[in-house]
């Protein structure tokens, strides 16, 4: 016979025992249970928050300000940000381009160590004529012969480059070539 079985079998006199107030017990229930009909509204203070929105964006402002005011003084003028932006895109992108293959020189295996130097100081040159004409563009920043110059500098500079390694690449294949026609 099951535990609980056995149990309600013994207790079944106490079990029976009734609830003396049982319907104003299921009377309590009930009204626990039924939602209020009553509609809670609640007054947004608009007030309150238009204050609120109105410190905020007085703050922001100021911060702004603040901040615009001390990269002008930081800056001090400086040629960086008197250029439009796509020169300095343009500038960005050569001077990528030139040190990726400045690296690709100081570690060619095949260049002697002679003509690192010599392509190393040829490009200070070039890069001095640069700087140089930066220079001329700080006075006059519109000036498009300027610009042209220096795109023609890096452009000098990138083909320099890539005609030593492209010798070097060749001198490689011819090696690994003769390396193979054993």
């Amino acid at each position: 016979m099951d535990p609980i079985e056995k149990f309600i079998r013994e207790n079944k006199d106490q079990l029976r025992h009734r609830l003396k107030d049982k319907d104003s017990l299921w009377d309590k229930i009930d009204q626990d249970i039924q939602p209020s009909n009553q509609v809670v509204v609640k007054k947004l203070a608009w007030r309150k928050w238009a204050v609120a929105a109105s410190i905020f964006l007085a703050v922001g402002v100021g911060l702004f300000w603040q901040q615009s005011n001390n990269r002008g003084q930081s800056n001090g003028g400086s040629f960086a940000s008197e250029l439009p932006t796509k020169l300095l895109e343009i500038d960005a992108h050569y001077n990528k381009l030139i040190n990726t293959h400045v690296r690709q020189v100081k570690n060619s295996k095949e260049l002697s160590e002679q003509q690192k130097n010599e392509v190393i100081s040829y490009l200070e040159k070039l890069e001095k004529e640069s700087l140089d004409l930066e220079k001329e563009l700080k006075v006059n920043i519109n000036n498009v012969q300027i610009i042209q110059a220096m795109i023609e500098n890096y452009r000098a500079r990138l083909e320099v480059l890539e005609k030593l390694l492209n010798r070097s690449t060749n001198q490689r294949n011819k090696n690994d070539e003769r390396n193979i026609s054993i």
